[in-house]
């Protein structure tokens, strides 16, 4: 069950157990409907819980109760937007150091805190049935003929099993226990100090309590409390459950006849004798407790009318407990969850449209066993970068909710379980709405790390860089660049011959690896880039390193430090190279930045803004930067600038602007002779907006680029130009 739904049902219990404790307190004249109202909102409650797992939520409830109250919330990852690269000196790495943020799961949480509270309400019935038992086996069976036969006598009137009578040095009062085996236990030597009219109106106190079936219902509220024990208005209504029990006992006794004036010393002299011992009556009913309403009984038993019936007719019944049925179900439709709209479609996956409504999907297993793993929400931005936050699994179900993710390019749903390889479903962009997922086999990756000197590389970390769902290019199909919240849970390390292993990856899915040390480039993607097959085991074979180039500089606005800016190196591909090596970094608090573990290559350095930066600045990319094996280049400085600005409108076939269009443009700040992009979308008003440096661009449409060619234009710095599309 979800967060959402254990909310909604609290909320939906309390109000339906305020409602009868409510009901209770106007009622204090009628013991009769004061129990049934109890009973019933008892059971309500329990169906209630019972049927929340299956019952859906409303398309408009009357009070919606779609969000869930922070304390309650599963811990949201903000979508970093600029996630960290490592910093090739960093050696304290570790592939199995979790975000301290991620690792706080609400949900599990509070699941323990619920099943310790669970297990120590269980163990404090279990010591009450426990002392019972000790009780029935330090007690004597009762042999006094005056007390069994108004026993036999009372139970032959309310048509009851007469129940097994017992006394000992160890019974404070007098009270009944035992469903299967209704036993009645008296304080040693109780019976002979009485006369035989108090003994008979105590004996038809506790055996009104057997005919009226309260030791039942007494334990059906002990289990439902200890089930449902953090709804707290259960322990509130205890009160008023048991003082109606022991007020329609009290008529009862007087209803056959004795004198309310006898019953009320009877069970005053009861009380001082409680009140003597101290001792509380083990799983049992008494005529009397400590915290009962034991002075308002009195009262009513001394102004006890002939007349005011300890029984309701069986059409009160019906209707009584019909009414408070209605009111559950009332309860139920006017608190609800509110089902959210039908997802939204994208039209292209250059195009981001508003995300709005609820994915619910089930998760299941190949063989139909059900669900019980882990599940994370991995969102995209429109950059690349990748973060993801676990998701809440309620019986193999999970709820997206859209709105979370606007502006995100790619949604999907990962899925984890002991036994079954990481499984992955894209959620957004898709053409129909994604239902269900079923989980995939898994396979252990071996495979060994060697160094330029062939020399194994021992304990390095092993991550997994990409997957893909089959054997078709990633460029073309579904594929995974786990974030590291995921990518963390599936990290390994080498030994000390090179080795490692890496469980729970899907058979049939392709996976390419990395080896992450610092002395090292990292591995070439395609190159590693392996076929997991279908037994238990895949060999993967030897991952070849090579040693690492670096490129580091400074980022200055103003001719000050910039400290936060992102950036990336991206191979130069004018010499028809396809291996698109990459690094990402972050300037520190100096402005610096290091691009490490870099592949021998020729690199364009560009910095990568966020959409607050670069509505105000830009800057010129390095471009065909020589990058050398074992070797650091410096100097790639950067100075951010205004330069000049690229503006224009999108509108459709009918002239109409075109919202979340997303327009690409190469140029200075991203030469086209690699594939880095610099990219926005158009607002509401279809408009769009860029800051380039100074020279020449080319702007085009990226969801029509292959029937819209875009335009060449140069820029000067300080002006504007415009450039207007639009779709075919």
């Amino acid at each position: 069950m979800s967060l959402q739904a254990l909310f909604v049902l609290f909320v939906q219990t309390s109000v339906l157990l305020g409602v009868a404790l409510v009901a209770c307190a106007f009622l204090r004249r009628s013991p009769a409907i004061r129990m049934l109202v109890c009973k019933t909102a008892l059971v309500a409650t329990v169906a209630m819980a019972l049927a929340s797992p299956w019952l859906r939520e409303r398309q408009r409830p009357v009070v919606p109760l779609d969000t869930v109250p922070l304390f309650l919330q599963t811990t949201v990852i903000e979508p970093p937007s600029i996630p960290k690269e490592e910093h090739p000196n960093a050696d304290d790495f570790s592939p199995d150091a979790h975000h301290e943020s991620h690792d706080i799961d609400p949900l599990a949480i509070g699941t323990a805190v619920y099943q310790y509270g669970v297990l120590l309400m269980l163990l404090g019935l279990g010591i009450g049935y426990a002392k019972l038992f000790l009780l029935r086996a330090t007690t004597q069976a009762v042999t006094d003929q005056p007390i069994l036969e108004a026993v036999q006598a009372v139970s032959k009137e309310f048509q009851v099993q007469v129940p097994a009578v017992r006394a000992g040095t160890k019974v404070s009062t007098v009270f009944v226990a035992g469903i299967l085996r209704p036993t009645l236990f008296l304080p040693d030597s109780w019976a002979s100090s009485q006369d035989e009219a108090t003994i008979l109106s105590v004996v038809r106190h506790e055996v009104a309590h057997i005919a009226a079936k309260d030791l039942q219902w007494s334990l059906a509220y002990r289990v439902i409390h200890i089930l449902l024990w953090p709804q707290v208005l259960l322990l509130a209504l205890k009160k008023p459950f048991c003082t109606a029990s022991e007020e329609l006992c009290d008529m009862r006794v007087l209803e056959s006849g004795s004198e309310p004036k006898a019953y009320a010393s009877a069970l005053l002299n009861l009380r001082d004798q409680l009140k003597a011992n101290r001792r509380r009556v083990p799983i049992g009913i008494g005529a009397v407790t400590i915290r009962s309403n034991f002075g308002l009984r009195i009262q009513q038993i001394l102004s006890y009318q002939p007349g005011r019936g300890a029984r309701l007719s069986r059409k009160v019944v019906v209707f009584g407990a019909l009414g408070t049925c209605l009111c559950a179900g009332v309860v139920a439709n006017v608190f609800a969850a509110s089902k959210a709209g039908t997802v939204g479609r994208l039209a292209s996956v250059q195009n981001i449209a508003e995300l709005r409504g609820t994915t619910e999907v089930t998760i299941s297993t190949p063989n139909g066993s059900a669900f019980l793993g882990k599940a994370w929400v991995v969102f995209s931005d429109q950059r690349g970068v990748d973060s993801a936050e676990p998701i809440a699994v309620n019986h193999g179900r999970v709820k997206v909710e859209l709105e979370k993710y606007q502006g995100a390019f790619r949604i999907s749903l990962v899925a984890m379980m002991p036994g079954y390889g990481i499984t992955f479903k894209r959620i957004i962009p898709t053409d129909k709405p994604v239902k269900t997922m079923t989980m995939l086999r898994t396979t252990t990756m071996v495979g060994q790390a060697i160094g330029p000197d062939k020399q194994p590389v021992a304990n390095a970390p092993v991550v997994l860089k990409m997957l893909t769902l089959d054997s078709k290019e990633p460029e073309n199909h579904e594929f995974l660049l786990p974030p590291p919240l995921i990518a963390t849970v599936l990290a390994t390390r080498t030994d000390a011959k090179g080795r490692f292993t890496m469980p729970s990856l899907p058979q049939g899915c392709s996976a390419r690896v990395d080896v992450v040390d610092s002395k090292y480039a990292a591995a070439d993607l395609w190159e590693t880039r392996k076929k997991l097959g279908t037994d238990p085991i895949t060999n993967i074979g030897v991952i070849k390193l090579t040693r690492a180039a670096e490129i580091r500089g400074i980022v200055r606005l103003n001719g000050k430090p910039a400290p936060g800016i992102r950036l990336g190196a991206q191979e130069n591909n004018s010499g028809g190279s396809t291996r698109g090596y990459w690094a990402t970094a972050i300037t520190d608090a100096n402005g610096r930045y290091v691009l490490g573990r870099l592949n021998e290559s020729v690199y364009n350095v560009a910095l990568d803004l966020d959409s607050k930066i670069e509505t105000a600045y830009t800057a010129k990319a390095h471009e065909h930067v020589q990058a050398l094996a074992g070797r650091c280049l410096m100097g790639m400085d950067f100075d951010l600038i205004s330069g000049g600005v690229v503006e224009g409108t999108v509108t459709g076939p009918d002239g109409k602007p075109v919202a979340n269009a997303q327009v690409g443009i190469y140029g200075p700040a991203h030469p086209q002779s690699s594939a880095w992009v610099q990219t926005m979308f158009t607002g509401a008003d279809g408009k769009y907006r860029f800051h380039v440096p100074p020279g020449r661009q080319y702007v085009y449409l990226m969801s029509q680029a292959e029937s819209n060619h875009g335009e060449d234009i140069t820029v000067a710095n300080g002006a504007t130009t415009a450039v207007n599309f639009q779709m075919k």
